[in-house]
């Protein structure tokens, strides 16, 4: 067993007695057998068994709930839908043809600047291309010959689809007002009470973070590299925890291109970015921003399959930043730098099962203004005897993917939050993962 048998195997995570959604949606944890059914979609297509192939193909793409697609057959032609957050790809194979397309708004008026701005997003896009129906809807499609349809090719051109639509739907209905969402009954609201949480939650990390940034006593001009680790683990977590869609989504997504880009210049700038961005977030209408808490059904994931090694690195490449500001008594950053190592590793990667869980785990430690009934705390201070514990299972559960899977939880540090996150680090780069195995 290795790495790849392990992407296919992932367990909900659990917490407060009931089953949450957090972070992004990755289809890389399947279970094994669904590789076999992609090489069948393969082969069938290299046999010119082309219904075959796609039906195969649909099957791959379920997601481990399989409330994502669904399918029939009638005469020889497949009609199918596929969910991606808030849309609906709609799409069939007949005898000649495939061809999808995806709802993205209905409009009364197709006005110069969103004609632009679609014209603008249509040069991005590799297989699929934006249209009017004849009830004036917005759509993305795609169409390709039947013997030219490779699952490869399906693949990347549904995954086109789905993830632009799913992104683009609530940002052009918030620019452009006389917009109408469209198919939308699938997506899952929140509780009035979660959502009013979640905002609270929101504006407070956005306060603490600009009081910090104001009235801490760190110097940002001189250190603008501790500003940026304040302003990423914030970001990432608001991503993780919140998971929200819409303005809220793409504004965090679009902080962290802007950090990682070549063409946004020095540091301070960049740092200034990001600071505007979120001062936006602040003056957002509170209707607006709890709007964007829904839940939805996937297909496709964003982050990529990631071996623990690259975490590895990653913790040695920054964790060694803490100590200066330990010395200095700059909590709030030095806490700040595990929180954007996770953070990070938690956005960007689909790292093995035992590394996610216990990086989320970190969350359901540190964050206890956000989970509640908290078990990981005692009159105030970290439970040691409850962490240890949760973290056994953690390595008790992936003992029959990884036999040699050994978490030293003795290494860690309890004496304060700064000094825990740190070891927490510690101990998962240490972690005994593949082992003889690989």
């Amino acid at each position: 067993m290795g790495f790849f048998d392990d992407l296919f195997n992932r367990s909900k995570e659990t917490g407060n007695g009931r089953e949450y959604s957090l972070g992004r949606f990755s289809d890389a944890y399947k279970p094994s057998s669904y590789q076999d059914i992609w090489e069948q979609s393969l082969l069938s297509f290299e046999n010119e068994k082309y219904t075959d192939s796609v039906k195969l193909l649909l099957e791959f793409l379920l997601n481990n709930e399989k409330d994502n697609i669904s399918w029939k057959e009638e005469s020889e032609v497949i009609r199918f839908e596929l969910l991606q957050g808030s849309k609906v790809v709609t799409g069939l194979l007949n005898d000649t043809h495939f061809r999808a397309e995806v709802k993205i708004a209905k409009t009364a008026d197709l006005n110069i600047g969103l004609s632009r701005k679609l014209l603008e997003r249509n040069y991005l896009l590799k297989f699929s291309r934006f249209a009017l129906d004849e009830n004036d809807h917005i759509l993305l499609i795609f169409n390709s010959y039947k013997v030219d349809a490779s699952p490869n090719k399906l693949y990347q051109a549904l995954k086109e689809m789905a993830t632009q639509a799913d992104k683009l739907d609530d940002l052009l209905i918030d620019e452009f007002r006389d917009l109408e969402p469209i198919n939308i009954d699938h997506i899952r609201p929140r509780s009035e009470e979660q959502k009013e949480k979640q905002y609270q939650y929101l504006i407070k990390q956005l306060e603490q973070c600009f009081d910090e940034i104001d009235n801490g006593k760190l110097n940002i001009d001189q250190f603008p590299g501790g500003l940026s680790f304040l302003l990423l683990a914030l970001n990432y977590k608001l991503d993780y925890l919140l998971t929200p869609e819409g303005f809220l989504m793409d504004t965090l997504e679009q902080n962290h291109r802007n950090y990682f880009s070549n063409n946004h210049g020095e540091l301070g700038r960049k740092n200034n970015m990001f600071i505007k961005s979120f001062r936006k977030i602040l003056d957002r209408e509170k209707e607006e921003i709890k709007a964007e808490f829904y839940d939805v059904v996937s297909t496709f994931g964003l982050p990529s399959p990631t071996p623990h090694e690259v975490l590895v690195q990653l913790i040695d490449k920054e964790l060694g930043n803490i100590q200066w500001y330990k010395d200095n008594n700059h909590d709030a950053i030095a806490l700040a730098i595990p929180g954007y190592i996770v953070g990070y590793s938690l956005f960007s990667y689909a790292l093995p099962k035992p590394d996610m869980d216990l990086l989320a785990l970190f969350y359901r430690i540190t964050e206890k203004d956000f989970f509640t009934n908290n078990a990981f705390y005692k009159a105030d201070k970290l439970n040691t005897k409850s962490i240890k514990k949760e973290i056994e299972q953690i390595e008790q559960e992936y003992r029959n993917i990884h036999p040699l899977l050994e978490i030293d939880p003795g290494i860690l540090d309890f004496s304060n939050m700064v000094n825990f996150c740190e070891t927490y680090l510690i101990m998962i780069k240490n972690i005994t993962l593949y082992g003889e195995d690989r």
